[in-house]
């Protein structure tokens, strides 16, 4: 049976246009978070006088808080089993340590910090997906020392990373519940008082780490 020959190249043209590949969804979002820390500041103290040295000290204090933020996101790769989100992130802390030796009060805090994730995940369902985090973040710090011995009162600007991983549940098609954990630290960094007149120094290394519990609300923007 003959079929004619335009009639077999408008089918073609049917079966080769009509379902196109779908293109995976690459949407940007945002979300707002809400975390908690628990943390141990370890702090390595020693004084000198006149070059001698005279003491030598581990301070370590629990350092427990909470802290809000913003994060803005892409995701660059989606498919039916795996994605790649790419985002920035600021958070705002409170709470401090304080602890108390015989001459002096001192206080540890964190202000804020910033950084971005880069967060591969996995499909488990149409709703559930887990993930882990890679970031790099930049901590804003407040150190204090008050007493009759030396004072300092230093502010400054850590680079730190952080790990950890999570899990994403669909609420709807624009929103987004996620829980997460993540392990930060941060370089280390040295604190010098000195008192003049008794020729005294006293040196602190401090190496701030924390384990933080995240639980965030994220819209998604895709054209639908």
């Amino acid at each position: 049976m003959k079929i004619n020959r335009h009639i077999l190249i408008m089918l073609s043209g049917i079966i080769i246009h009509s379902a196109p590949p779908a293109e995976a969804q690459k949407p940007y979002y945002f979300g707002i978070d809400i975390g908690a820390f628990k943390s141990v500041m370890r702090e390595n103290f020693t004084r000198h006088v006149d070059g001698v040295l005279i003491e030598k000290n581990t301070f370590e204090n629990a350092y427990n808080g909470q802290y809000g933020g913003l994060y803005l996101g892409y995701r660059m790769i989606d498919t039916e089993t795996i994605f790649t989100d790419l985002q920035v992130h600021v958070n705002v802390a409170n709470g401090d340590v304080g602890f108390q030796t015989a001459s002096s009060v001192w206080v540890r805090k964190l202000d804020y910090n910033f950084g971005i994730d880069f967060q591969p995940g996995l499909h488990i369902n149409e709703k559930l997906s887990a993930f882990v985090d890679f970031s790099l973040e930049r901590g804003r710090f407040k150190f204090t020392k008050t007493g009759s011995s030396t004072t300092h009162d230093s502010r400054p600007d850590l680079i730190g990373y952080g790990f950890g991983m999570g899990i994403a549940l669909a609420a709807s098609s624009k929103i987004d519940i996620k829980a997460q954990y993540r392990f930060s630290q941060y370089d280390t960094t040295t604190i010098t008082s000195t008192l003049e007149e008794l020729h005294k120094i006293d040196q602190a290394l401090l190496t701030p780490t924390f384990n933080t519990f995240i639980l965030s609300v994220q819209w998604n923007v895709r054209d639908e």
